[in-house]
């Protein structure tokens, strides 16, 4: 099935919009539709994450985000960012401040200042 990335964009953002109303089994559910159509992305395995992140299952988030998007995209910027997040979130502070050097080393701006504002 060809999909355009337009497609995926907005079903991303609705997936998102979804774990944001507290409706996680939908947003899941969006996200396993787009890794379905795009075997490996990034996109779903992060919009998966938030959802698990906005429910506070915050170890699933954390695993979501090392088994899914680390280990196919070790250099995401933005899946290390919500691993940070939801390391922080899940009390784990000494692996959240390797990555936390990780992202204000990465030269990323963006990165930079999102690692600033979890210290």
């Amino acid at each position: 099935m060809d999909v355009s990335s337009q497609a995926l964009r907005m079903l991303t953002e609705i997936g998102v919009a979804a774990s944001g109303a507290g409706l996680t089994g939908e947003a899941t559910a969006i996200f396993d539709g787009i890794e379905a159509m795009r075997p490996g992305s990034e996109a779903a395995g992060i919009g998966t994450a938030v959802a698990q992140l906005n429910a506070r299952a915050f170890e699933d988030a954390i695993k979501t985000l090392r088994t899914r998007v680390l280990a196919k995209h070790p250099g995401s910027i933005e899946a290390k960012m919500f691993l940070a997040l939801a390391l922080k979130f899940g009390g784990r502070n000494a692996e959240c401040d390797s990555v936390i050097k990780e992202l204000t080393a990465s030269g990323d701006a963006t990165a930079q200042a999102f690692a600033a504002s979890l210290k």
